[in-house]
């Protein structure tokens, strides 16, 4: 099994070398596993990113793989494994034809929910597009990308390019704040990968409860229109801390 970037540059050079070499290549790959006769099982998405493939590699078959961006953590070291590393080719690395000035980051509004470090997403319980309207600013304050539940794209209140779930993306953000969603299986399939999930639904028994770390149990518009509130006062103090600090170096 090679493995590769899954950056831009990673996922041609895995494409140049499978073509090149005739090995099989997942890309991007979510998960991958060898079973206990060695096979190699690999769960990859297709080419347009809506659907998922299973395959089965024998022993002796060799696949290439890029690992889509936050499907798997790095393990601790495990200092009594060994190995042997052949060098097949020492390459000079060339000059620098590109140097980074700064970096400036994506606006969370405008960015593609895949790559949102964090999202807060709706479903049936936001009510309204006027209720999306409000997860907008408490997205805003938090820095996130705004996504929706399908129920919630095919009633018109957000656009489909913001929908998660086995018909929409798939996400894997720091932070999935998900309001007013039931959680049926095809909406989790698409963000059960998120680090933090943070539910809120009047329903006790929704699904969405059993994947999350934190769950509210109260009426969302309540709660939101709190966390709202408090976002506010949280910038405004770190606004009015920031010119204290700043007059304080004045003097």
């Amino acid at each position: 099994m090679v493995l590769a970037s899954g950056s831009p540059d990673g996922r041609a050079w895995a494409a140049r070398l499978a073509v090149r070499q005739e090995w099989q290549l997942f890309s991007p790959a979510l998960r991958a596993r060898f079973d206990r006769e060695g096979r190699l099982a690999v769960t990859a998405l297709s080419a347009g990113g809506r659907y998922c493939r299973e395959s089965t590699l024998d022993a002796q078959e060799t696949a290439v793989l890029t690992l889509a961006p936050g499907v798997a953590e790095v393990r601790s070291a495990e200092r009594d494994r060994v190995g042997t590393i052949d060098r097949v080719a020492s390459l000079g690395a060339p000059a620098e034809a590109i140097r980074v000035e700064r970096e400036i980051p994506a606006d969370p509004a405008e960015v593609d929910i895949r790559y949102a470090d964090r999202i807060v997403a709706g479903g049936r319980g936001v009510g309204s597009a006027d209720g999306f309207a409000q997860l907008a600013r408490v997205a805003r304050a938090l820095h996130a990308a705004v996504a929706a539940s399908r129920v919630a794209v095919d009633l018109g209140w957000v656009e489909r390019a913001r929908q998660v779930g086995q018909t929409g993306k798939t996400v894997a953000p720091v932070l999935y704040l998900a309001c007013g969603i039931s959680g049926a299986s095809h909406h989790l399939s698409g963000m059960s990968q998120a680090r933090h999930i943070i539910a809120i639904n009047n329903d006790p028994d929704a699904p969405i409860f059993k994947v999350a770390q934190l769950g509210l149990v109260a009426d969302l518009r309540e709660v939101l229109s709190e966390l709202e509130a408090a976002l506010a006062e949280a910038a405004r103090n770190d606004v009015d801390a920031r010119c204290d600090a700043a007059r304080s170096g004045a003097r």
